[in-house]
């Protein structure tokens, strides 16, 4: 009973949430705080323009300070990585204490995460929004980003989908990726060459006509950035790329100012 009841002690978990244990990674605690607020930032300027004049609007819009919160978006992206990193993580921790990846238990774990405060959040939704509930299926279904933007019910949610059938597909894919003794990097990097590539081909046919259905939404259009973090739990974990950062700093300085030079010119 007491190790049962210090899971519902207000106290110890407020604790907890200062004094994380020592399996968390602290910098990706720090990159999903920056992140949140990033997209906070974005969505309260954004939604501004429902309380103030088009005229005002239209001066945010094209301020160059408010810049770096109109692509808010991107912290979208960072939690993105953050997933591929941390189930890839996971993963791969499974398969080299046991020999095997316990796909039914994956799954499991994943539903008991995601789906209760996932449908009771849909459910308030339901609650309070009168408007056509037509569509709600496919929330259920985690596919509502496959639904025209005007049509889907709590849009919002389309991130969740994309974050659950990457859920759904990379397990299957983890699994055969390790039946190879080799070529695993050089496939992860081909497909990730293969995402920058499909981005842009929507981006200059389909996107100026619908850039959110087209572009924003689409898991094959975004799962760029989870296997970013993919790419990079595999490195971490099999190759010596922590130690190579430890005893090089310098070279780490160098490569931060280049990333930042490539996202600035993408941008």
């Amino acid at each position: 009973m007491r190790n049962t009841a210090k899971y519902f002690s207000p106290s110890s978990n407020i604790r907890k949430l200062f004094t994380p244990p020592d399996s968390q990674i602290r910098p990706l605690d720090g990159l999903r705080a920056l992140s949140i607020l990033w997209v906070i930032a974005f969505h309260t300027a954004f939604l501004a323009g429902l309380f103030i004049s088009k005229e005002r609007y239209e001066v945010l819009l094209s301020s160059k300070i408010l810049r770096p919160v109109w692509t808010g978006t991107y912290g979208v992206d960072v939690f993105f990585v953050m997933s591929g990193f941390l189930i890839c993580r996971l993963l791969i921790q499974e398969y080299d204490a046991s020999g095997r990846i316990y796909l039914r238990r994956f799954y499991l774990r994943r539903a008991l995460r995601l789906l209760p405060a996932y449908y009771l959040s849909l459910g308030i939704f339901y609650f309070f929004k009168r408007d056509d509930p037509s569509t709600i299926w496919a929330n259920l279904l985690y596919v509502n980003n496959f639904i025209p933007w005007a049509r889907q019910y709590m849009q919002w949610a389309w991130s969740l989908a994309i974050e659950e059938q990457f859920y759904i597909v990379f397990p299957i894919f983890f699994v055969s990726l390790y039946q190879l003794r080799r070529g695993r990097l050089a496939i992860l990097f081909s497909l990730l060459a293969l995402a920058v590539i499909i981005r842009l081909l929507i981006f200059v046919y389909q996107a100026p006509h619908s850039y959110i259905d087209a572009l924003y939404v689409k898991p094959y259009a975004r799962y760029g950035a989870i296997l970013c973090g993919v790419i990079a739990a595999y490195l971490v974990n099999y190759t010596r790329v922590i130690e190579v950062i430890t005893r090089s700093p310098g070279l780490v300085s160098v490569s931060l100012m280049l990333v930042g030079l490539g996202i600035a010119v993408l941008s």
